[in-house]
């Protein structure tokens, strides 16, 4: 199932995201109640490895694109599944190393790539 998720694939980013509609954040529109459209916008899984299943948590290790949402990759199997991953249990930090940005989830650990 995480194959399917490899390569180009389109997302439309969160509601409560910075990307910019209308000269205004998202979150701060959904913050206001309002909820707005936003195109699906392309970006690439590299390559997805799962590391785990302890149900109900699944891991996994991600490389993409920049742009890419984990928490909305999640939500995205979670539809496909037909479970509803939960999209709130991601939460990120910074690799100082590398520079790489490693979001975590309970639902998976991703490493998201810059190049």
């Amino acid at each position: 199932m995480l194959a399917a998720f490899a390569g180009k694939i389109r997302q439309v980013p969160p509601q409560y995201s910075a990307v910019k509609v209308g000269g205004k954040a998202l979150y701060k529109w959904a913050r206001e109640g309002v909820r707005m459209e936003v195109p699906a916008r392309e970006v690439e899984i590299r390559e997805i490895l799962l590391q785990g299943v302890e149900m109900p948590f699944v891991r996994f290790t991600v490389r993409c694109s920049k742009g890419t949402y984990i928490r909305t990759l999640c939500a995205d199997m979670g539809d496909r599944l037909g479970c509803g991953l939960p999209s709130k249990s991601c939460a990120g930090r910074q690799a100082a190393s590398s520079g790489k940005r490693t979001p975590s989830a309970s639902t998976g650990t991703a490493t998201r790539g810059s190049g």
